[in-house]
């Protein structure tokens, strides 16, 4: 369409107009200046094809080598960090722990804003709504809490699982939520009403992690049960099922233009799949540990993973290869993040009781 957009300016509608009318026809036009005029118009003609084609090219590998430079140390935590999420414009970060509470932070000036109390147990998940306004979070007391972000005022609980609530995520609309649980069930919600829109039923084992396509279109559920179950986020009906998956499935991440996804085993590897046909394009690694989290970088080029063991590590998600290591001296990671504009990366350390961190880098080009 964009060759034929291109082809209706300038010298094409000259020639076009000479066609259509015979009077334009009969002007006195040199042979030599219609030889140029023709040769013109292919020459348009031909950058247009050129552009076109390199537009639609796959991602070549990537030659720039992008670092992460550490920014800020977020401490305010009295136990393990489970969860943390940079807001859509990368102004907030929050944070979610075992002690039971969650914590908006100040990006740029690393400033603790407010503290976030009303879980009974432990806090698994936190997710922003894609307008920064609103922060979901779940946990051990098996319900699904909604806070504003303005004041930090609870708006809503939401009821109905029958265990743990291991992690929360938001549609792209933002007016739905969607769950997960020990209880081994997915639950859609309304974030308006509080109201539970449906329950999909399908793994045997605790359900840990949670995606949804950027489209909203499509969840994926992670389990213990060794599945990873892809389902349509409108009717709730399933798509795919991918079995014997060594380890349970533990985190998930799908790929910005939503055509790969990636997850962490249990048994310490990374694998990356197609959405549409469920076929494995890629194993990133293999090493006996958790993989705790997996998050990609907005451009889709990088996958970063967050290791019980200590330690995160940023691979080239084109090529596989393994870019950088961030070494955290056997403290345990439990969340890994990017902001949506690709400026900062996140994550949350444990070394010790009572000695918990969040680690804020910078995304920069070498």
């Amino acid at each position: 369409m964009r060759i034929k957009q291109k082809r209706t300016i300038g010298v094409d509608s000259t020639m076009s107009n000479q066609i259509e009318n015979n009077e334009i026809i009969k002007r006195r036009t040199s042979p030599r200046k219609l030889i140029i005029t023709i040769i013109i118009l292919f020459v348009v003609v031909g950058l247009v094809l050129l552009i076109n084609s390199c537009t639609n090219k796959e991602l070549e590998p990537i030659k720039e080598l992008k670092i992460l430079e550490k920014f800020k140390t977020f401490e305010g935590h009295s136990d393990f960090i489970t969860s943390v999420v940079l807001s859509p414009d990368g102004s907030y970060l929050a944070s979610g722990s075992k002690d039971r509470t969650i914590k908006l932070w100040n990006t740029t000036t690393g400033e603790e804003l407010k503290t976030l109390k009303g879980h009974t147990g432990g806090v698994h998940s936190v997710a922003f709504s894609p307008d920064g306004k609103i922060i979901a979070s779940g946990g051990n007391d098996k319900t699904i809490k909604l806070w504003r972000v303005s004041d930090g005022n609870l708006i809503r609980t939401l009821v109905g699982h029958s265990d743990i609530v291991s992690s929360v995520v938001f549609y792209p609309s933002g007016r739905y939520v969607a769950s997960v649980s020990r209880d081994m069930t997915v639950k859609l919600w309304d974030t308006k009403t509080g109201k539970e829109l449906k329950t999909l039923r399908g793994h045997s084992g605790w359900i840990i992690s949670i995606a949804i396509s950027p489209d909203g279109r499509c969840l994926a559920s992670g389990s213990t049960d060794n599945r990873l179950i892809l389902w349509n986020a409108v009717t709730g009906e399933k798509i795919m099922t991918i079995r014997d998956l060594s380890g349970g499935v533990f985190s998930i991440a799908f790929s910005p233009e939503g055509k790969y996804l990636a997850y962490g085993n249990g048994d310490g590897s990374i694998k990356l799949i197609n959405t549409m046909s469920g076929e494995e394009i890629k194993i990133f690694e293999v090493d006996q540990v958790y993989t705790s989290s997996v998050a990609f970088s907005p451009d889709g080029r990088y996958l970063a993973s967050g290791r019980l063991n200590g330690g995160v590590i940023l691979y080239n998600a084109i090529t596989g290869e393994e870019l950088k290591t961030l070494k955290t001296d056997d403290g345990l990671v439990g969340s890994v993040t990017f902001s949506t504009d690709g400026r900062y990366f996140a994550y949350g350390l444990r070394i010790a009781k009572g000695n918990s961190t969040i680690e804020l880098f910078k995304v920069i080009n070498e």
